[in-house]
């Protein structure tokens, strides 16, 4: 047997429906079919379109969308013109980049307070006071500073995120690579937080620009000299013929007039210099790399306890370990 549904029941149903649609349907785009304006006319009517032109005095001129035609209104029928009556709402203008940066970093505070991983407070401590933080190849944030350039090395393009002892929370969730930097010492190789919480802590020993650029230098002039070298080296043990002269320094004849020849090295005393140069170009090479480590910046990451803190609670103020 059909089971009946009480009208009482429908009707509540349907109030429920119209009261969770209510608001979508309200937010929905004004219908512009009829035109933006509003022309309300002495005998309670009213028409709909866009307004042309206001002569008062005279007439109202207005184009009717629905049917395409131009109405002349006179005067003295029109009790009030209300233009953009029906328009359609503004578009929202865009957020002001600083407010937008500010929201941006509350949101990554809350985040890092619940210990979402990827999310980090970092603290940079360095006996040089310049360390600064950058975010590897990524789109400008709102606000943000691009590289400076205080390093005669040029940094790979990347953001400016803080200058220690930093205290500020990045985000990392997608993977995204930083770096250390600063003025007149190379960019260091790149880390990751994806994987982590809390807060983390740095160490960082900068390294110099002076020392990574004198030992690219040695490094250039050692491979040259190793290859100069080894040239002469093979040119001192091929031999090539000469001709031989006398102790006054006269070419040495035959008995014939023609010349008397021997072999020799294209490059006389080559066998011992060669292996000099070769050998003081590779030490050049090894010593520019030496060189070049020592100036790289070094960084060392460990997780770090939750820094002393001061805060407002709803029973009074409460420290923080």
């Amino acid at each position: 047997m059909a089971r009946r549904i009480p009208l009482g029941s429908w009707l509540l149903a349907a109030a429920v429906f119209l009261a969770s649609t209510g608001p979508a349907l309200a937010q929905r785009a004004p219908d512009l079919t009829y035109g933006p304006d509003e022309v309300l006319l002495k005998d309670g009517g009213m028409l709909r379109g866009t307004v042309i032109s206001v002569e008062p005095g005279r007439a109202v001129t207005l184009f009717v969308m629905l049917t395409g035609e131009h109405r002349i209104v006179p005067w003295a029928e029109v009790e009030r013109v209300d233009r953009g009556k029906h328009a359609a709402p503004a578009a929202q203008a865009p957020a002001d980049p600083a407010e937008a940066a500010k929201r941006k970093e509350r949101e990554l505070n809350l985040a890092q307070a619940r210990g979402e991983r990827g999310v980090v407070r970092v603290h940079i401590d360095s006996d040089n006071p310049g360390v600064q933080l950058y975010r590897l190849n990524t789109s400008p944030s709102p606000g943000a500073i691009a590289n400076p350039t205080s390093s005669l090395l040029p940094l790979p393009h990347s953001e400016l995120i803080c200058i220690a002892p930093c205290d500020k929370v990045i985000d990392g969730r997608l993977g995204e690579q930083f770096f250390f930097g600063g003025k007149d010492m190379p960019a260091s190789s790149t880390f990751q937080v994806f994987s982590r919480t809390g807060a983390l802590g740095a160490r960082v020993e900068p390294g110099s620009d002076g020392r990574v650029i004198a030992g690219l230098l040695l490094d250039v002039t050692g491979v040259c000299s190793m290859t100069l070298g080894t040239g002469i080296t093979i040119l001192g043990f091929i031999d090539a013929d000469r001709q031989r002269r006398n102790a006054d320094g006269t070419p040495m004849t035959g008995a014939g007039g023609q010349p008397v020849v021997e072999r020799g090295p294209i490059i006389p005393g080559g066998d011992i210099a060669g292996p000099i140069v070769l050998g003081a170009g590779a030490l050049l090479l090894v010593g520019g790399i030496f060189l070049g480590i020592s100036g790289e910046t070094k960084y060392t990451l460990s997780a770090k306890g939750t820094a002393p803190s001061i805060g407002l609670s709803p029973t009074g103020v409460a420290l923080r370990f």
